[in-house]
């Protein structure tokens, strides 16, 4: 009835859906849309995400076996390339966000704005990952830069050092350091502060997290760090920058 996901932690099972078979393991995600016919066989455990792109009043009580109006089709194109399974690449990403919404004890979650930042950084993901195994491979090969580039992108609120980064390009780090400079103008690290500074904003202007939270979101676990990273780049304090751009 509604737009339903599925990230499988243990698995393995048979599903159908509108009569096409599919094997189902420990990773696989699971699109199903309004309207399909989907059955399965076996043991799994995952989380289910059920969303609703219409804005329905729905009863706190909802529940997947009650009956409801079936959801209308969401007009995107992007919903007609996503394929029904496909294993993502993020897969500890979806676990961390997941496991995020499941911490919100909340009686109606769709009055978290986290809840919101959450489920648009999951949304993203799957675009993201399923465009990757739906598309033909691009004949431009990724350079090793582009490969720290998306990695960082990917994993900014880990605790990464240049050794990481030297050790996913297989460079040497001075190497890296020079030719990243060559192609962005600033250090590995310096656009790794940046990806995690440009976030920062978003939690801080369209979320209520305590500015302690913000800073663990983007990858820095003492504060002091986040505060100090934070004035240098904005030339104001994390808590100034809310109160001058925080979205009503």
């Amino acid at each position: 009835m509604d737009y339903e996901f599925d990230f499988s932690v243990g698995c393995d099972r048979e599903l159908w859906i509108d009569d096409e078979q599919y094997h189902i393991q420990n990773g696989c995600f699971v699109i199903r849309k309004p309207g399909q016919k989907v059955y399965s066989d076996g043991k799994y455990n995952c989380y289910m995400l059920t969303l609703d792109f219409f804005n329905r009043l729905h009863s706190v009580k909802y529940s997947r076996k009650s009956a409801t109006e079936m959801q209308a089709p969401f007009e995107s194109d992007m919903w007609q390339v996503l394929p029904s399974v496909f294993e993502p690449r993020h897969y500890q990403d979806y676990v961390r966000i997941f496991e995020a919404l499941l911490s919100i004890n909340e009686t109606d979650i769709n009055q978290n704005p986290r809840a919101l930042l959450l489920v648009n950084e999951l949304l993203h993901l799957i675009v993201s990952d399923a465009y990757d195994q739906t598309m033909p491979e691009s004949t431009v090969q990724k350079t090793p830069i582009d490969e720290i580039c998306s990695y960082m992108k990917s994993h900014f609120a880990e605790d990464i050092q240049l050794t990481d980064l030297a050790a996913i390009a297989h460079l040497n780090k001075n190497y890296l350091v020079r030719q990243f400079r060559k192609t962005y103008g600033i250090s590995p690290i310096a656009y790794l502060i940046k990806i995690r500074m440009d976030y920062s904003k978003k939690l801080l202007t369209e979320s209520n997290l305590p500015v302690k939270q913000v800073a663990s979101e983007c990858g820095y676990h003492d504060p002091s760090f986040f505060h100090s990273y934070f004035k240098k780049t904005f030339h104001m304090a994390p808590r100034e920058y809310r109160q001058q751009h925080k979205q009503i």
